[in-house]
């Protein structure tokens, strides 16, 4: 069966999460470091510093030589050593491009029995900047950034993950060259590439999930502790029960919430899906979307 990619981004959830989506016009992020599989952060922070030791370690004319190339390389080699990748302070809200997908529905959807919530991608976009505006915690505009994610088989990730450095220092190089040496000054590459590093590990996956076809959204947020909220979330495996902290990104009346669609998942009757689909609808619009459709999945489930 051939996956169906979408422009909109789908949010697979219970209804009961749908519920509160939708009354409190509000979407919700995860803090990077507290995801469910902190693998991917640990392997991503592990490649980083053996690139960085072992090119810092191979620069072939030492400082000492008054080579100022060597001497420019081995300092952005020192940062990467140093790089202190910021999951910490990233909070990551996933979705998908694919539209309708079985894996979806039984992972994160009330194994079929939830919904998948659709938002427009430009009008996302337009509702992050707004938000922005709101909280005024000094960053620039496009902070909260949507990201594809990267499926890369394993033996992969790591070669992905030294080639986006080498880019890195290869512009980095230049920028010193046309900046001139006297100009130049290390401040302000570790927090760039903190943040390209720290975007790298979150937007790079192993490609067995590659069906998932993943759109994150990353914020990145150091700012007032009130849009900040802890929960306990309890799994199956007791290795992820724990407290997770979450970023709260609230809409107001200047920019529609921007649900296009959501679609009913696809472990139900024929009957009882109808149903559903009638009563999500005179929800929605009791709540103002009214220009949302609610639909119902076409896919066949194992009941």
């Amino acid at each position: 069966m051939t996956t169906r990619l979408s422009s909109d981004l789908w949010h697979y959830t219970s209804i009961d999460a749908m519920i509160k989506i939708v009354e409190s016009r509000t979407i919700r992020a995860t803090r990077s470091d507290l995801l469910n599989d902190p693998t991917e952060i640990v392997f991503g922070k592990d490649a980083i510093l053996e690139y960085g030791r072992k090119k810092k370690d191979a620069v072939p004319i030492s400082i000492e030589q008054n080579s100022q190339w060597a001497d420019d390389e081995f300092s952005f080699y020192n940062a990467v050593v140093d790089c202190r990748v910021d999951c910490e302070s990233v909070y990551v809200s996933c979705f998908s491009i694919a539209e309708d997908i079985l894996s979806e529905w039984a992972m994160y959807a009330d194994d079929g029995k939830g919904v998948s919530i659709a938002f427009d991608r430009k009008e996302l976009e337009k509702y992050l900047v707004q938000w922005h505006v709101r909280l005024e915690h000094g960053y620039p505009p496009g902070y909260e950034r949507l990201r594809l994610v990267n499926y890369i088989k394993p033996d992969d990730i790591k070669q992905k993950i030294k080639d986006r450095l080498e880019q890195f220092k290869d512009d980095y190089l230049k920028r010193i060259a046309a900046d001139g040496v006297e100009n130049h000054s290390l401040n302000g590459v570790g927090k760039e590439l903190n943040d390209a590093c720290t975007d790298l590990i979150l937007t790079t996956k192993n490609k067995c999930y590659e069906p998932e076809q993943e759109c994150r959204l990353l914020a990145t947020f150091r700012g007032n502790e009130n849009y900040i909220c802890d929960s306990f979330s309890v799994s199956s495996d007791p290795l992820f029960s724990g407290v997770n902290k979450h970023l709260y990104l609230p809409s107001n009346d200047n920019i529609p919430f921007p649900v296009a669609e959501i679609m009913v998942g696809p472990n139900y009757k024929h009957t009882e899906r109808m149903h559903l689909i009638k009563e999500l609808q005179k929800f929605v619009e009791a709540r103002g979307l009214n220009g949302t459709r609610i639909t119902g999945s076409n896919l066949p489930y194992r009941h």
